[in-house]
């Protein structure tokens, strides 16, 4: 099973994040294209499950370079580019509450 969520997030202070809002790609291009952003499984943590399959996470990649405690994170700009990129085609309206996101990738993709 191949997909990656893009998981939007309003993250506040140091550990407070809230999901708002995800989008699942399952199209292999698009799926190939953003593991061609150079993600290795020891950068991804596992933070949940769903339907009894581990999901590991990137850090949260923040829209504006202003954010408190943004991490640094390779391949921001193209991370961003990418993600409005596939908004667009999925016709998927970034909302103004959202000041990052992450990406989730199913555990067995990284085996």
């Amino acid at each position: 099973m191949k997909n990656c969520k893009i998981i939007f997030s309003k993250h506040s202070g140091f550990c407070y994040q809230e999901a708002l809002a995800e989008l699942t790609v399952n199209d292999e291009s698009t799926l190939n294209t953003i593991l061609n952003l150079g993600f290795e499984r020891e950068d991804l943590q596992s933070l949940f499950e769903e339907e009894n399959i581990e999901y590991l996470t990137s850090d949260p990649v923040y829209f504006r370079e202003d954010e408190p405690n943004s991490p640094e994170y390779k391949n921001k700009e193209q991370s961003i580019v990418l993600v409005k990129k596939i908004c667009s085609e999925k016709s998927f309206k970034i909302e103004e509450d959202y000041n990052c996101f992450d990406f989730s990738f199913p555990g067995v993709m990284f085996k």
